[in-house]
């Protein structure tokens, strides 16, 4: 499949979503025969992201979940600009399209007896949204720890300042 083709097949899927984001689908709601199942023996790899919890994620040290934890940590550092939320779709589409671009995908296993399958466009989009305002939420409340414990020591610092020039003067 050409290039081209897949980024109009991925804009079409995401417009999609967009107009029926009033509509809930659950991964349960969708039916196993649509699953594009890999072989039993399949083995993730660097341009995997492993989703869910049923695959032991952690034993497969060489898949792709660090360099998309990296990518969604800059897409957000670049879109969001002076303390401002980002827009969580925009920057979701964005780090989807990168990934796709880069030929990425979503693998995720149901339980460990059955074989790893690829995620459909949507959940991938889910899995990438919550993963955004995951990493931002973090991001922020550590931001706000930060300026607090400067603030604190700022205070702290006066203080000692102001005793030591008590007992000094």
């Amino acid at each position: 499949m050409s290039s081209s083709s897949f980024q109009h097949r991925l804009e079409r899927e995401l417009q999609d979503m967009r107009d029926d984001s009033g509509e809930a689908t659950t991964a349960s709601s969708r039916s196993i025969a649509s699953r594009q199942l890999l072989s039993e023996d399949y083995e993730p790899d660097h341009l995997d992201i492993l989703c869910g919890t049923a695959g032991n994620l952690h034993s497969y040290p060489r898949c792709g979940n660090r360099s998309f934890g990296k990518l969604v940590r800059r897409s957000l550092r670049k879109h969001s600009r002076d303390d401002t939320a980002p827009n969580v779709i925009r920057v979701t589409e964005d780090i989807l399209r990168m990934l796709y671009d880069r030929r990425y995908r979503f693998l995720k296993k149901d339980n460990d007896k059955q074989p790893w399958y690829v995620l459909n466009n949507s959940d991938a989009f889910d899995r990438v949204r919550h993963t955004v305002a995951a990493v931002f939420t973090r991001s922020t409340q550590s931001r706000v720890v930060r300026q607090n414990r400067r603030f604190q020591q700022a205070i702290d610092g006066s203080q000692k300042q102001s005793l030591s020039s008590q007992y000094y003067s």
